[in-house]
């Protein structure tokens, strides 16, 4: 039988994070039918391990350890094509989305949206503490995504989202599937309009353990990205 909902964390050098992040969404999700894949990038720190002990206690965690590939927007993909649910979400592993907002996202795809995103701008206190450098950065690489993607969102570089699983499937072949940023690719391929797109708000939480991916290097993807879309128009609607 289709499961309602797979949560899809990639991952790099997280054993610390995933195992408490697990935990916290057992509670969120008590009495919904979900799973949990795992999709790291052959961990330093053998987080795979971590996911295999995991799955010896719960068989609705499993994982999947890549080896020679990498990259965050490839392994979500790869994490949707192993799941079989209605719903497919994305959630960092290091505790910095708020896994509370999981049941609303579900509750809102269940009520019609295609796309539910957990959204950093819709409140005043939505950045959390990131310096007011880092903010300003932020908002000015939203306002130039919003040029490629042509729907109304304020935080279409979220990484933190649910969708239909069809939504996802059905623009695979035509996604970059390189970089960070897979909510964007998949919105670029699909018109204003022709989808149904709900924000939530949420609070981005200060990172527990391990040590952050951000660097300048994300923001040479993002404009590699950028070039891509701009010579290839193409949508699936």
């Amino acid at each position: 039988m289709m499961k309602k909902l797979s949560i899809i964390i990639p991952t790099y050098n997280e054993r610390d994070n995933v195992p408490i992040l697990a935990q916290k969404i057992s509670h969120v999700l008590a009495g919904i039918d979900y799973e949990i894949i795992v999709v790291d990038d052959d961990s330093a720190d053998k987080t795979w391990e971590v996911v295999e002990e995991l799955h010896h206690r719960d068989k609705r965690i499993s994982g999947i350890r890549r080896i020679g590939r990498k990259g965050l927007s490839s392994a979500v993909i790869e994490g949707v094509v192993g799941s079989d649910a209605q719903f497919v979400a994305v959630i960092d592993a290091d505790l910095q989305h708020d896994e509370i907002l999981l049941a609303l996202m579900l509750k809102a795809g269940e009520a019609g949206a295609d796309v539910v995103i957990g959204s950093r701008y819709l409140t005043t206190e939505g950045a959390g503490d990131w310096d007011k450098k880092r903010l300003l950065m932020s908002r000015m690489a939203t306002w130039v995504t919003l040029k490629i993607v042509r729907h109304k969102l304020s935080d279409p570089l979220s990484g933190f989202f649910l969708m239909r699983r069809r939504v996802f499937v059905d623009c695979i072949p035509k996604l970059v599937g390189q970089g960070f940023k897979i909510l964007l690719d998949v919105l670029s391929n699909y018109r204003s309009g022709s989808i149904v797109i709900k924000e939530l708000p949420y609070t981005f939480k200060v990172r527990q353990h391990g040590k952050s991916k951000m660097s300048a290097a994300t923001v040479v993807e993002l404009f590699k990205f950028f070039l891509i879309k701009s010579c290839f128009r193409g949508r699936v609607n």
